[in-house]
């Protein structure tokens, strides 16, 4: 008898003993973004203030922190047309630097992003980084 119930009673202690602990990583969508045709000003803006300003800005710049000044969209615009090992896709660079793929310095250096705001600056960026 304890052969047959000492299986079952083990499955039962493993199965309350599971428990979900994480919690996925979601961006917070800033008002107005449509983040299937996410617009400059709506919706990257926001994710750059909040992950990148702070080393990549004007003020960062003139403190010697960067020479990247993301804030400035013509620059910005600019470091777009960088390619990575090779691939000619536009925006290849600075969507490899923020996906952390590997071989190249990883953006924001606190972690990765959330994946809901890579994508939303890779749709904008396949749109062609639009000023919209």
């Amino acid at each position: 008898m304890l052969k047959k119930v000492l299986p079952f009673v083990f499955t039962l202690l493993l199965i309350a003993s599971c428990r979900y602990d994480h919690v996925p990583d979601i961006a917070a969508v800033p008002p107005g973004c449509d983040t299937l045709h996410p617009s400059y000003h709506n919706c990257v803006v926001p994710i750059l203030k909040a992950n990148c300003y702070s080393c990549h800005s004007d003020s960062a710049s003139n403190h010697g922190q960067s020479t990247f000044d993301m804030e400035d969209f013509t620059l910005f615009k600019n470091e777009l047309n960088l390619s990575y090992q090779g691939d000619t896709t536009y925006g290849s660079k600075f969507m490899a630097i923020i996906g952390q793929r590997p071989l190249i310095i990883h953006m924001p250096p606190t972690g990765k992003l959330p994946q809901q705001d890579i994508n939303t600056i890779q749709r904008w960026v396949t749109a062609r980084a639009p000023e919209n």
